[in-house]
């Protein structure tokens, strides 16, 4: 069965410096995204989530996750359309002395689709779920690929991402957050089989999300994180930590909180496409 998403052109971003390439030294990286046609990457989330809304107990949780990312197609300009589909979900929670476990998500399954280039840029996006939906990490938890350089960089050297986009595997419908983020390359690590570069970045940046009449947050966020993505172009592990500070317009009235969010996000299984086989 076919899923049919809308896809809406997410945003512009600005990169600096000016990408003026350098003459190619021993210790310089062309960043790029690298995905084929049928590759399927699975990958396993662990995040500790810690929520507090005024004067009410706070809510601690721990997550457990699957997601699937399935690369469809590449096109004649050499972006790539992505399916993301999470699967398996565990969660403990605690709220003062209760504790409660959840083996269901109400994003399990839903597909969200993304036009993305080599760069990391969001330039469509759609979900296959249309009625309001919030996911367990919140409405402005940040997306673990990176926005990467258009130009070489040299090892140690950073550069700075401005941008608006929208965060469609976090709601329904899609919160937006415009961000800068300060990234730096740090030296080759060896994980997971992979020889991959180190890159840790500082973000900060605002967002919103209106699920109705009644239901509205804005948010103000600090992170910091660090994405290994292989020689080859694959993300093979990432980890983000940040702090948002809450607005939930309720029904008119406002309520301030904060959530502090970690997520580690790792490559369990690699799938590539199959060859056909010869008749």
């Amino acid at each position: 069965m076919s899923v049919v998403l809308p896809l809406i052109v997410t945003g512009v971003s600005t990169v600096f410096p000016a990408a003026l390439q350098l003459p190619l030294l021993p210790d310089t990286l062309c960043l790029r995204y690298r995905f084929y046609p049928g590759d399927t990457l699975e990958y396993r989330i662990e995040a500790q989530d810690s929520i507090l809304i005024e004067s009410q107990a706070p809510l601690l949780r721990e997550r457990y996750e699957t997601l699937l990312l399935v690369c469809d197609s590449v096109g004649a300009d050499g972006t790539f359309w992505l399916r993301f589909i999470p699967g398996a979900f565990l969660a403990r929670e605690r709220t003062d002395t209760l504790t409660s476990f959840r083996s269901e998500s109400p994003c399990q399954h839903r597909i969200v689709v993304l036009q993305t280039d080599s760069f990391g840029q969001r330039l469509k996006g759609g979900s296959s779920e249309q009625a309001p939906t919030v996911c367990p990490g919140g409405v402005l938890q940040l997306p673990f690929l990176l926005p990467l350089s258009p130009r070489c960089v040299r090892i140690h050297e950073s550069w700075l991402i401005q941008d608006s986009l929208e965060l469609w595997e976090n709601a329904t419908p899609a919160p937006r957050f415009t961000r800068t983020s300060l990234l730096r390359l740090f030296p080759r690590k060896d994980t997971l089989g992979y020889r991959c570069a180190d890159v840790h970045h500082v973000t900060t940046g605002k967002g919103w999300f209106v699920r109705d009449s009644t239901l509205s947050v804005h948010g103000i966020v600090n992170a910091f994180g660090r994405l290994l993505l292989s020689e080859e172009g694959i993300p093979v592990w990432a980890y983000i930590t940040e702090e948002i500070r809450l607005g939930l317009w309720i029904n008119g009235r406002l309520h301030e909180g904060l959530h502090y969010g970690n997520v580690f996000f790792r490559l369990q299984a690699r799938r590539p496409a199959q060859k056909p086989k010869a008749p």
